[in-house]
């Protein structure tokens, strides 16, 4: 009885036993599971706070490129609104001086004495205001129209003036690929796409603080020299090295000029075509609409030499 009493003792701790053996491997394993599940779902956070982490890298770093570029933007725009007061303090400093000397000239008569051969500022001011007006009055704008005094004086008839103003239209879009090729070499926050849909004016603006230097060296030519290029009499490529930034536009837009040459040759008589070139569709007149302006003036293969 002894010995079936203690092989029930020992049967109920060996079940006892297996039983606490089987409820710890389930345990075990739930918690197995339950850390495995814990393990891939911090796993899977990991990787989303990663995702999110490199995305806000990202878009820093895509927000401080923009901000650098709308500043790039905001300062080519300040220098260029800073060119154009001053041109326009200058041109109504000017005007101003040819109106009160207009006001107060006094009538002429056979008796009037000579004209005193001492000239003051405000009549040179004068002289040189009149002389950019008439210059400016005979611009043919890059892509055309050709300009109505022009038609007038070469006494040119309907058919002359379409077929030129689509020569120039055609010439107006090559010149507008040009300076898109010549602002991509230059410009890294723009692609050819973007620089393609933006106007001439607005690629010319936003070159601007790349050329600041030759800029300044143009300020620095003498008076007269400045005189000269405002007039068109002096084209300012013929101041600047060979290498020069703007010397390449130049010389890109005068190879264009001389293709619409051969394009209206055969449109014009010669005393037509010479007059044409020699005044209203200079080889080194650039002026694109909005007034964004490349130089005004004669230029020949020799300007862009080494």
């Amino acid at each position: 009885m002894k010995n079936v009493i203690v092989g029930l003792v020992i049967g109920l701790i060996v079940g006892a036993g297996a039983g606490w053996l089987l409820t710890s491997a389930t345990l075990l394993r739930t918690a197995e599971e339950k850390l495995t599940a814990e393990e891939a779902l911090n796993k899977a956070n990991s990787e989303q706070i990663e995702s999110l982490s490199a995305r806000y890298d990202a878009l820093q770093e895509r927000s401080e490129t923009e901000l650098t570029k709308l500043t790039d933007e905001l300062a080519a725009k300040d220098s260029q609104i800073s060119e154009l007061k001053a041109q326009k303090h200058e041109l109504a400093k000017a005007f101003e001086n040819y109106r009160n000397a207009t006001a107060q000239a006094p009538a002429k008569t056979a008796s009037s004495e000579p004209a005193s051969e001492t000239h003051s500022p405000e009549d040179e001011d004068v002289k040189f205001l009149k002389e950019i007006m008439k210059v400016m009055k005979r611009v043919t704008p890059i892509g055309g129209p050709l300009n109505e005094m022009a038609v007038k004086e070469l006494d040119l008839d309907e058919n002359q003036v379409a077929d030129i103003n689509e020569a120039l239209k055609e010439e107006g879009r090559r010149m507008h690929k040009r300076l898109v090729e010549w602002a991509d070499s230059i410009l890294k926050d723009k692609s050819a796409e973007e620089l393609m849909k933006m106007t001439d004016l607005e690629i010319s603006m936003a070159i601007m603080p790349q050329i600041q230097g030759e800029l300044e060296l143009l300020r620095k030519e003498k008076p007269e020299n400045i005189k000269a290029v405002q007039l068109g009499k002096k084209h300012f490529v013929k101041m600047l090295p060979k290498d020069a930034k703007m010397t390449r536009i130049v010389k890109a837009l005068y190879e264009e000029r001389q293709k619409t040459y051969l394009d209206i040759t055969s449109l014009l008589s010669q005393e037509q075509e010479k007059k044409l070139k020699d005044e209203y569709l200079q080889s080194g007149t650039f002026v694109f609409p909005g007034n964004a302006g490349y130089g005004m003036g004669q230029l020949t293969p020799e300007d862009f030499e080494e």
